[in-house]
């Protein structure tokens, strides 16, 4: 989520603590292209844009450039910027995407350029709509990151070549996290692509744990193509896990997951045997540290 900080005024300098500032913040200044010093101006209205949560709550802790204020919403970020008749982020692509051919609604015959192109298109879409969202962990990863790395899952490990299951796997989390529309899936990308991204969406009008429930409930009675989908995103989030320990998760937690996930992934069986064998490799591994 990007943050935009407002510095409205300027206290006081105590010149003791303001040196100590300006020693500790010389290199998050200089990251920032903020030029501080004790002579610098600093009654002028200020405005920082931030994409790291940590950044923001080092800088609130250390920044003499008090009060400030934290704005989290697209819309108010992007309504100050089109005051100054600047644009904060491009808007999303209008339903027709010009040079691109239309979604077909069944990809099965796929095989030439059209794939490349319905992945890249694909790939724009989502990288549009999660262009505010970061992953969990500690170095605040775009988000993006992770249906792109699912696809590569899909693609290099899992040796999948169907652009429907590519480009599904890659909008996956667009009509869960984001105010992407199944509508406008549909509109886009073709009915089947559609379908597998409804497939792999949680209802999110149940708890979260009758969400997990549904998962494991419902995971033996999926497509192919959305099995596929769900292997190669819990093997991600899996790996995820090993190398950190998310923001707000203890080791409990961590533990509780690799449980649950081991009871998704036994009703997927029989989908695709590198992916089976990746996952019980490492849930395995994990559960046997207990």
């Amino acid at each position: 989520m990007t943050h935009l900080i407002l510095f409205n005024t300027a206290p006081t300098f105590n010149p003791t603590s303001s040196l100590a500032y300006f020693g500790r913040q010389a290199d998050l200044d200089s990251a920032n292209n903020r030029s501080f010093s004790p002579n610098a101006e600093t009654t002028k209205r200020r405005r920082c844009i931030r994409t790291d949560r940590s950044q923001c709550r080092r800088c609130h802790r250390c920044c003499p450039l008090l009060p400030w204020r934290e704005i989290m919403s697209d819309k108010a970020a992007e309504a100050i910027q089109a005051e100054k008749g600047e644009t904060l982020y491009p808007d999303l692509p209008p339903p027709a995407y010009p040079g691109l051919p239309e979604a077909p609604s069944d990809s099965s015959n796929h095989g030439g350029p059209g794939d490349l192109k319905l992945i890249i298109k694909a790939s724009d879409y989502a990288a549009r709509r999660h262009r505010n969202q970061k992953r969990k962990d500690h170095n605040g990863t775009p988000y993006i990151n992770h249906p792109l790395g699912v696809a590569q899952i899909l693609s290099e490990e899992a040796k999948v070549t169907d652009a429907a299951t590519l480009a599904a796997a890659i909008l996956h989390d667009t009509v869960e996290d984001t105010k992407a529309t199944f509508e406008e899936i549909q509109e886009l990308f073709g009915d089947e692509i559609c379908h597998i991204v409804r497939e792999c969406t949680d209802d999110k009008s149940l708890s979260k744990a009758a969400r997990k429930q549904a998962q494991i409930d419902n995971a033996a009675h999926h497509s192919h193509k959305a099995k596929l989908v769900y292997l190669a995103d819990k093997l991600y989030n899996l790996r995820d896990l090993e190398r950190q320990t998310p923001i707000g998760w203890d080791r409990r937690r961590v533990h509780e997951y690799f449980k649950w996930s081991k009871q998704v992934i036994a009703q997927l069986k029989g989908t695709n045997d590198n992916l089976e064998a990746l996952l019980d490799d490492i849930v395995n591994r994990h559960l046997a540290q207990k």
